[in-house]
Parts: structure tokens; sequence; C-alpha cells
């Protein structure tokens, strides 16, 4: 939006994106604009926008009131941090040999892991049943050395 006295961009958070210039929308405001003054169509010149990356509004320029400065247009658009936009796409762009790195990865650990299923199943099953027996015998015999400790014999209770 545009103030009205001085032509200066100032970017503020909406709810939605306005599509049409006379759309209603609940402004957030910012350190320069306050909330109320955003609904105050006296104060600023409202216009259309689209929406970009599903988290930006920028004007559209089919919608834009008769009349208007281009460089207030050119203004808005630098306003809006196209730069931000621009970061994200370029860190996709730079950081595509990781999402490669990382699915070919992801891709050969689940290839090891499927073969050391297939080839060790009966490894890891037996060393499991092996290792719940002694387990359980050595639980049964812990908790009767700490019993016979501490209470007694089973013998001198009867």
């Amino acid at each position: 939006m545009i103030r009205k006295e001085d032509k200066s961009p100032r970017a503020v958070c909406i709810n939605k994106c306005p599509t049409e210039m006379d759309d209603v929308f609940k402004c957030h405001g910012t350190s320069r604009v306050k909330p109320e003054d955003c609904q105050n169509k006296d104060f600023y010149i409202h216009y259309g926008t689209f929406r970009v990356l599903k988290r930006f509004c920028l004007p559209n320029p089919e919608k834009l009131p008769g009349g208007f400065d281009e460089d207030s247009f050119d203004n808005i658009i630098g306003s809006f941090g196209l730069d931000d936009v621009q970061e994200i796409t370029d860190d996709l762009v730079e950081g595509q040999y990781v999402f490669y790195i990382t699915f070919a990865t992801c891709v050969l650990l689940t290839i090891f892991y499927a073969l050391l299923i297939y080839h060790c199943t009966g490894l890891f099953v037996w060393t499991s049943v092996i290792g719940t027996g002694v387990g359980i015998f050595a639980i049964a015999y812990l908790l009767q050395r700490h019993h016979r400790k501490n209470k007694g014999s089973i013998k001198s209770m009867k």
C-alpha cells in the first residue's frame, strides 16, 4: 500500500491477499503502519494483488488505480521483499545436490537394511530367543539371591 501524502511504500501483514482494490482484509500493521491506518482509504491507496508462494501478496499491475506512478510500483515491489523470494529459489537451486545426496543416501540405506534383514533374519531371531531366555534366568537368579540376602532362605519362612 502507498501513503497518499509522501508516496512511500509500506509493506504490512494482512490475513489474505486482496484481489481487488475494494476487497476487505484485516491488517496487522507494522512499526510504520498502524492497523487502523491501513483500513483508511483516505490515508492509503489500495490495489489488487495476487499471491506468490503462499506467503507474499504482490501488486497486480492490471488492478492498480488509474494514473498510478510506475516508480511507485517499482518501490512497492522492492518493499515486498522480492529478494526474500529470490533467496528461497536460489537456495533450492544451489542446494539441489544436497537433495540428491540425501535421496540417494535414503535409498541406499533402505536397500542395505532390506538385505541385512533378508540375510540375517535367522541370526536375529535366534539371538533374540537365546538372549530372552538368558535374561529371564538371570533375573530369576538375581531376584532369588536378593531375597535370600535380605529375607533369609525360603525354607526358614515356612
